[in-house]
């Protein structure tokens, strides 16, 4: 046995669920790290519940930034109708990081984080 998993699947299953939630604008908290932990983000599921496209924005924040351009994960990334986008990159959280979200259209952008705090 591998000690790399060997499909997408298999990768988020060993994280577990640490936040799933609806965004809309402006930028909310998604996620912040507990001040005694760290997190391993493992995936990141984006779906679109809109009847229309809608624009979205994620930030990994350090305690001492703001979300902007040079924090961004995702920046004016554009997802259509019913659309899902995931994203399985490993992101490295340290205590007191955030994941802050926004999207162009009300709550209708889902968002659910999958990872290993530790």
């Amino acid at each position: 046995m591998s000690a790399f998993p060997t499909n997408n699947f298999d990768f988020i299953s060993r994280g577990r669920k640490i936040q799933s939630a609806l965004i809309g604008t402006p930028n909310s908290v998604l996620y912040t790290v507990p001040s005694n932990k760290r997190c391993t983000v493992i995936g990141i599921n984006l779906a679109n519940e809109h009847t229309a496209a809608t624009t979205v924005f994620l930030y990994h924040v350090r305690p001492t930034e703001t979300a902007s351009t040079k924090s961004a994960l995702y920046y004016g990334m554009t997802m259509a109708t019913a659309s899902v986008t995931q994203d399985d990159a490993l992101k490295y959280l340290a205590a007191g990081d955030q994941l802050i979200a926004s999207c162009s259209t009300g709550s209708h952008v889902c968002i659910t984080v999958y990872g290993i705090e530790e």
